[in-house]
């Protein structure tokens, strides 16, 4: 008889199906057909399969679909249930396409939703916990072992308890495992990082993203042992899912393709560090759609990682490989001191070393936080890095005119940034004005489209200096 239990997990898969980058054309070992393979190469009949959270966004193929054919079947419902997953999790970004997607998915679902801490018109999304039986040497009533599945990731070194990013609840993994006595196994995700060890007597373990990897426990019944191990999704594609949205992927590849508009100006990506800390014209230009659009007095976006910009021949391949989410727009009120509390907090992504700007350790490693450095326009400052977290923005002007603390200003800003996340309560605070519900890329291809011929004078408003 067979007395292990084996476990195994996605996390934060994206919508992401065929195994190859959509940036470059080229192949890669990522996606559900390939997850779905790596399963079936491991999967015995004491295994039970479990999806973290995540799946609904992410891909240009999710955002082809839920923009342009919203009203048809979700195809990333038909693969969970194809594959066979025995429970789901939510992840932040599910919710990101609103009320009737999410709804629509979890109903449709073959599987239950484990999301206890959700509450859906006043009753519990699901129930709390679910008791599964998979192996003859089963307690009486009793739990064995507790499984904890959690879209979130560690907030500290899970052996020293160390903070390794700002301490803002958005991930708290080793809080959990500090905290909650008698948990076996803690299931992570969210932060797109590989990892796996002990804390506290917990076992956890969290895979990579985009369907590159799965996350895989083993508890032996007999010995309580428990042991893991990160399986990378290089088997072949399972051409099952692939058939699942092979029509929908040549539409979109076709769509991706489409022609936009034309610039003469240098909005391409060479060096992600250098476009951040000499500000790409790519931001001016984003920044300026949301002007556009808000009429705003201040604007603000990040440069994302992997972010390639854009060619003379502006595509929506290019656009949706350098703004990746579905963000929709937010227009708070601040005040100028908010406005400095503001960017002391993006300032933080920036320390000296050997007398050169580096990117500040927690906002490179152990996630990478380039989303988390924000570049306004609409004002001119100046952050000086080798000065204390906290008294780094030396000058802050609007049109060459000093910022006081009681000025009163518009900020358009990503709903994301709007709810604080990355450590920017103050933005979470702040009154809302208005809420445009519609995503940031959609409202930028639009403009691209109405324009056609994207000029403008490059603005050089922020100065980072040692």
């Amino acid at each position: 008889m067979n007395n292990k239990i084996k476990i195994l997990m996605t996390s934060d898969v994206h919508g992401y199906v065929f195994p190859y980058s959509y940036a470059t054309g080229k192949d890669a070992d990522q996606g559900f057909a390939k997850v779905s393979s790596t399963i079936k190469e491991l999967k015995d009949e004491n295994t039970i399969l479990i999806d973290n959270g995540d799946v609904l966004e992410g891909s240009p193929l999710a955002y082809y679909h839920f923009e342009k054919r919203k009203g048809e079947e979700n195809p990333f419902t038909k693969i969970m249930n194809t594959i066979g997953y025995d429970y789901v999790n939510l992840g932040n970004h599910d919710f990101n396409h609103g009320e009737e997607v999410l709804m629509d998915h979890i109903n449709k679902l073959k599987m239950p939703c484990i999301s206890a801490n959700i509450s859906y018109k006043g009753e519990p999304l699901s129930k709390p916990y679910y008791m599964r039986e998979i192996v003859k040497k089963i307690r009486d009533k009793e739990a064995d072992y507790v499984i904890g599945v959690y879209h979130g990731g560690f907030e500290a070194d899970p052996d020293s308890g160390e903070p390794t990013e700002n301490l803002s609840g958005e991930n708290e993994g080793y809080q959990i495992c500090k905290e909650i006595d008698n948990l076996d196994v803690l299931l992570c995700g969210h932060q797109h990082r590989p990892m796996l060890g002990t804390s506290n007597n917990t076992f956890y373990i969290q895979s990579a993203h985009n369907g590159t990897q799965l996350a895989m426990v083993e508890i032996d019944t007999e010995t309580g042992a428990i042991e893991g191990r990160l399986v990378d999704a290089t088997a072949p594609a399972d051409p099952k899912i692939l058939d699942i949205v092979q029509a929908e992927e040549k539409d979109c590849q076709k769509w991706l393709d489409q022609p936009l508009g034309t610039s003469e100006v240098d909005m391409v990506i060479n060096d992600e560090v250098d476009a951040r800390l000499h500000k790409s014209q790519v931001i001016t230009f984003l920044d300026q759609v949301l002007f556009d659009i808000s009429g705003a007095d201040i604007s603000a976006n990040a440069l994302f990682l992997f972010a390639k910009g854009f060619e003379k021949n502006i595509t929506m391949r290019d656009l949706v490989s350098t703004y990746p989410f579905p963000n929709t727009i937010v227009i708070k009120r601040i005040t100028g001191k908010i406005l400095k509390e503001y960017l002391e907090a993006v300032a933080r992504y920036w320390d000296v070393e050997d007398d050169k700007i580096i990117i500040e350790k927690t906002h490179d490693f152990p996630t990478p936080q380039a989303h988390n450095y924000d570049m306004l326009d609409g004002v001119e400052y100046t952050i000086k890095v080798s000065n204390p977290v906290g008294h780094r923005i030396v000058s802050l002007t609007r049109n060459g005119i000093p910022v006081n603390d009681d000025d009163e200003f518009t900020l358009c800003i990503n709903n994301y940034r709007a709810g604080g996340s990355g450590g920017f309560e103050m933005l979470r605070d702040a009154p809302t004005i208005k809420e445009i519900q519609r995503s940031v890329v959609e409202v930028i291809a639009e403009y691209i489209e109405k324009v056609k011929d994207i000029d403008f004078e490059p603005v050089d408003n922020i100065t980072v200096e040692i």
